[in-house]
């Protein structure tokens, strides 16, 4: 039991250890960029613009693709549809005794 507790109490220790490291390699990395700021602002400012425009040509080739592909998914269901009312319409009619297909 006492074996299991200091097991435990070093694994606890392992990852608050992980989690300063984490933090203080974040904050080395932001310390290194603050003589740069204004040129790693502009840079940053240029990617986001840059992906922005790439979402958008993104966007517009997708509903390039998208408009036939939801066309014909309609389609299909339209006429999937169909004949499914014709199918009902069909049983009812028989069910009532105006339609007889029979063969002789």
């Amino acid at each position: 039991m006492f074996c299991y507790k200091i097991t435990e109490e070093k694994s606890q220790e392992e990852r608050a250890l992980r989690v300063k490291e984490e933090e203080q390699t974040m904050k080395k990395r932001t310390y290194d960029l603050l003589p740069e700021a204004d040129s790693n602002l502009s840079a940053l400012q240029a990617s986001v613009e840059s992906s922005a425009q790439t979402l958008v040509v993104l966007a517009a080739q997708w509903e390039k693709h998208r408009a036939p592909l939801l066309a014909q998914y309609r389609d299909a269901r339209e006429r999937n549809s169909n004949k499914a009312v014709s199918f009902l319409i069909i049983m009812m009619l028989e069910s009532y005794g105006y339609l007889c297909f029979r063969m002789y």
